[in-house]
């Protein structure tokens, strides 16, 4: 099992949280208008596939496509930055667990092992 610090280090980490913020928003949008896949393709102007992609999170969108999707579903992407240690305080002062927040997997690089971890919203 890998530490908190070795999960947050890791860039992979960081990207899938964006793309996961940015697709629950799609998510809430088309619930919230009651529309479909299709709907949600016209009116991004672009495939229905490449809207299944990103919905089933099958996709290494570009933060300048999620920053387009954004703008379309009438969202502003923030980036936020934050010292690392920062970060790690709070959460410990939260009683952060990893196995409390199960949820996705991270891959880490020059090892064979996973670790399941549910992404914070940071964006």
């Amino acid at each position: 099992m890998f530490s908190r610090r070795e999960i947050l280090s890791h860039p992979s980490y960081w990207l899938t949280e964006m793309r996961t913020t940015v697709f629950e928003a799609v998510s809430a949008f088309m619930t919230k208008r009651n529309m479909t896949r299709r709907q949600l393709a016209e009116h991004l102007d672009c495939s229905p596939g490449y809207v299944s992609q990103m919905l089933n999170g099958d996709t290494n969108a570009s933060l300048e496509k999620l920053s387009e999707v954004c703008l379309a579903i009438g969202v502003v992407p923030r980036l936020r930055l934050e010292d690392l240690d920062d970060v790690l305080k709070r959460d410990e002062i939260l009683g952060f667990t990893l196995s409390s927040q199960a949820q996705g997997v991270l891959s880490m690089p020059s090892s064979t092992k996973a670790v399941t971890e549910k992404p914070a919203a940071f964006i």
